[in-house]
């Protein structure tokens, strides 16, 4: 009986490293292949949902803490995005949009136990650092051309593998801090190499300050101030850390893109153009106004997921096509309506609420460093995301949406640290409804993916393009007018 149920654990933990392996993979494609478009990086994330959600029907979990209290609102989140979805203008693009949301949180939780699986942790940590060197190496490579040639660079050009640097700005906010956590490990390899993981990490800073996103400045800065509220003392070398490689990066960004240009007669003012660095923000203001507009017309169910992409007809002004309003809150409130941006709110305060009661300046006294650490990694690295999603498309892009399983898993994994929760097998009805969904999830897609796969003509990622699930997201509704 006991070597029947090690038998059983080691089949489970090979099924979650088995997940977790796949994640990691469509990370690392999704943001550092150039070869790889927009469509691409969305037909990984849409077999990694799928896989997820059917083994999710035979592998076993540990019960999550107060349960009832995550459940509640979360039926309550599904049953009122169920009832947007089926009354709103395009109930298909709806439904894609609440199954892809729904299989990705199913997805955290199916992660979330091979954090426990130590070999993992030498994966994640390999993998990372694997994407970070690619996209530097990419980087200074299309600088060193810059410095040769003279020619100027749009700064979307040093990022191949991204459509839009801001979906670049999107990856990267959620792995900032644990290039801080890894410097910080009291480990031989770190101890060696110390001079080298250095640069890398001030490297990593130099490329977020070349790309002149002020939402993500003020969003990293924001998380740190957060996290120092509630760890304290604690979290003074991490954040120490931090600002040292934010210095170097940023002291390294001004003489390389306005110093060096100057002593090789190049025009620095001409580099720094090429920056697109903007200066206002009336674009942002215009989509939240748009955005805060359909929520007073449509406040109880919303306009429905992935509908303020809509579009009556295929001829409005640019601002007006871009499909989604730059801001996370206002993006639920709009498409689901405000009692399910309610229902989110409560369980992400509720979930907070735990995590700080847990883990805070009393009880990090009695954690190991190098644990406590990973803890303030994770707390900046979600915090920092949340807050840019405040002005950017985290909850949007196909590379963001599969990175962030990784950071959120952990601190679910994190979370559950310590306690000895048993496991249960997935119930019939369980299984029938995800099987259902996942059935319904391929009958909605097949008809793009097919289109995707087997059109003849080359996509070219351009600027006017405007990503929603697909690169071109605007749902073009033929208004009766034009018939």
């Amino acid at each position: 009986m006991i070597m029947l149920r090690q038998a059983n654990n080691t089949y489970i933990q090979y099924a979650h490293l088995v997940i977790g392996t796949l994640a990691i993979v469509a990370v690392i494609l999704s943001t550092n292949l150039s070869s790889l478009d927009y469509n691409q990086k969305r037909l990984i994330e849409i077999t990694l949902i799928i896989a997820t959600l059917l083994s999710s029907t035979f592998l076993p979990h540990r019960i999550i803490e107060n349960k009832i209290r995550l459940i509640q609102p979360y039926l309550v989140l599904l049953f009122l995005g169920i009832t947007s979805s089926l009354i709103a203008i395009s109930p298909k693009h709806a439904l894609i949009e609440l199954i892809t949301f729904l299989g990705l949180s199913i997805t955290i939780i199916q992660l979330s136990p091979v954090w426990k699986i130590k070999p993992f942790y030498i994966l994640i940590i390999s993998a990372l650092f694997i994407s970070i060197v690619i996209t530097e190496v990419v980087f200074f490579t299309t600088y060193l051309a810059y410095s040769i040639s003279g020619n100027n660079f749009s700064i979307h050009e040093f990022f191949p593998a991204f459509a839009n640097v801001r979906f670049f700005n999107q990856y990267q906010i959620w792995t900032m801090p644990y290039l801080t956590f890894i410097l910080l490990h009291k480990h031989t390899f770190v101890k060696q190499h110390h001079g080298l993981l250095w640069s890398i990490g001030a490297a990593w800073w130099l490329i977020f300050f070349s790309t002149g996103s002020r939402g993500a400045t003020v969003s990293e800065l924001s998380a740190l101030i957060i996290s120092w509220y509630f760890f304290r003392n604690h979290i003074k070398s991490f954040i120490l850390i931090t600002v040292k490689l934010g210095l170097v990066g940023f002291i390294t960004y001004y003489l390389l893109f306005n110093l060096l240009p100057y002593f090789l007669d190049h025009d620095p003012s001409a580099l720094f153009k090429s920056l697109e660095l903007r200066n206002t923000t009336s674009d942002r203001i215009f989509l939240w106004t748009k955005a805060s507009q359909f929520i007073y017309q449509r406040p109880l169910l919303g306009i429905g997921p992935m509908h303020y992409a809509l579009s009556t007809t295929p001829n409005m002004g640019t601002l007006n096509t871009i499909t989604h309003p730059h801001n996370s809150l206002l993006q639920w409130g709009t498409e689901w309506g405000l009692p399910s941006l309610t229902a989110v709110l409560i369980l992400m305060t509720n979930g907070f609420k735990k995590w700080f009661k847990k883990f805070n300046s009393l009880s990090l006294r009695n954690v190991d460093k190098n644990h406590s650490h990973l803890i303030m990694a994770t707390t900046i690295s979600v915090i920092s995301a949340m807050i840019y999603s405040l002005f950017s498309g985290v909850i949007v892009m196909p590379a963001s949406q599969l990175t962030a399983l990784l950071p959120i898993s952990l601190m679910f994994s994190l979370y559950q640290s310590g306690t000895t929760q048993p496991l249960i097998k997935p119930g019939y009805l369980y299984s029938a409804f995800i099987v259902l969904i996942a059935i319904l999830y391929f009958y909605l897609l097949i008809p793009d993916v097919i289109t995707i796969l087997f059109n003849d003509n080359d996509i070219v990622e351009i600027y006017p393009h405007h990503p929603r699930f697909w690169l071109d997201g605007n749902i073009i509704i033929e208004s009766p007018n034009n018939k």
